[in-house]
This record gives structure tokens, sequence and C-alpha cells, in this order.
């Protein structure tokens, strides 16, 4: 009986070691990423501001400085989150084992520099591949080409574009995201249901969980995305930025 307690003793120590560990790496990780691109914030900033044409109608959104920098506190719970997922996923034990992965997940973050342009929808495909061009000649570099950045088909509960440069004169990744007028209110106004969506009605292994109140919730946010119209001419089908011969930008299916 004495040796069950002492194992139990031991194993519940062991389990608080780890939390704190993963704790203190996850704040140092979000203070390292936020502190390094804060150095170069002046950088970031007039490459941003050179993307604004107002006289073509393209606005950052309002207040945007303010939300340029993900908080530590939220860029940390994220790390926190991604990094328990991962190390249950690859039964990391030690200590030398966590931190390595802690290492990895820091190379793969890239929205802790968020901003966003909003298109007018006439001109809105014309528009990003014009935007798109201009950081690409700024030197930045299209990363996560696989992962498909226009989201205008129904049923992701996001209509809009994101995609994600990692800009060598600004030493940073940066999150670049296109809207209409009306995409950004629905992101708005469907943000509150979508994290609720994302942490009760979606399993570890990414598989969404089907019961009564995760289907409603569903339902609500596809009504919600219904309501946007579509920017003219766009073809929904293509959902990836590609770049022909000559490095100009255009949108393909694959």
């Amino acid at each position: 009986m004495k040796n069950v307690r002492t194992k139990k003793r031991k194993y519940t120590q062991r389990t608080l070691n780890k939390k704190k560990l993963i704790k203190k790496l996850s704040n140092e990780t979000a203070n390292e990423l936020l502190n390094n691109a804060k150095k170069y914030e002046s950088k970031i900033i007039e490459l941003v501001q050179s993307l604004e044409d107002k006289k073509r109608k393209i606005f950052l959104t309002p207040n945007w400085k303010d939300t340029l920098f993900k908080s530590k506190e939220s860029l940390s719970r994220k790390i926190n989150k991604r990094l328990k997922s991962e190390i249950k996923k690859n039964k990391d034990k030690t200590n030398q084992d966590i931190q390595k992965r802690a290492q990895k997940i820091k190379n793969k973050i890239t929205d802790y520099i968020r901003v966003t342009y909003i298109i007018p929808q006439k001109i809105y495909e014309k528009k990003i591949l014009s935007l798109i061009d201009k950081l690409r000649q700024n030197n930045c570099i299209q990363l996560k080409p696989c992962k498909k950045q226009l989201r205008w088909e129904l049923g992701d509960y996001y209509q809009g574009t994101n995609t994600v440069w990692q800009c060598p004169l600004q030493k940073s990744k940066i999150e670049v995201q296109f809207h209409t007028t009306e995409s950004l209110k629905m992101k708005e106004k469907i943000h509150k249901k979508y994290e609720i969506h994302r942490v009760n009605c979606i399993n570890n292994n990414g598989g969404i969980i089907k019961n009564r109140k995760c289907n409603t919730l569903r339902k609500q946010m596809l009504t919600m995305e219904k309501s946007v119209i579509i920017p003219k001419g766009l073809d929904v089908k293509k959902r990836f930025i590609r770049f022909d011969k000559n490095g100009k930008a255009y949108l393909s299916t694959e």
C-alpha cells in the first residue's frame, strides 16, 4: 500500500513539473517571437502602409496598428495548447524532448503579426493579385502554398482570402488577409460561434463532433456565411495563389 502511494506521489509530481515546463516554454516562446518582431516594427508598418491604396478604396482596417501584433497572452495560450497536443501525439517524455518540440512549434507559428485589407467587391480579384505582386516585389515569400488561401466556398465558416508571407527585410512572418466590407463584418459576427465550435465541436484528430449543440451551431454559421455576397467574377473553385513564368500572381484550382 505504501509503495502504491509513493508511486502516485511521484507520478503527480512528474505531471506537475511537466505542466510547469510547458507553461514556461509557452510564455518564453511567445515573448521571443513578439520581441524579435517588434524590433522591426517600423519596417513592418512601412511595408503594410505601402500596400494601402486609398484612391482605389483599398483600406487597412481601422485601428490596425493596435492589433498588428497578437497579444502575448493569446499567443502563449495558442502555443501551450499546440505543445500539449504535439507532446501527446509524439509521446514526448523527457524535458529535452519537450524543449525540442517547443522549438519546432515556434518555427511553425505564422499568425503573430496580422493585417487585413478591405477591397471593394467589384475589383476584389484584380486587386488581391496586384497586392500579392507588390508583396513579392518587396521580397516577401509565400508560405503555406499547399494550404487553400481563397476561402469563398461555403462550409468552412470563413469568407475571404488568408495568406502568410516570410518577409526578409522585416525579419518576420506576416499574415495578410483580404476581405470585402461584407465578409469582414461576417467574420467579426461569427467569431464567437466559430471559437465555441473549434473548442467544443472538433476532436483531437481534427474530426467533426456531431451532436445537437454542434449541429445547431454549424447551421447558424452556414446561414451567416451564405449572407455574404461573393465578389464579382470570382471563381470559388480557384482556391490557391500561383505564379506564372514572369512571376505574376494568378488564381488556380490546385
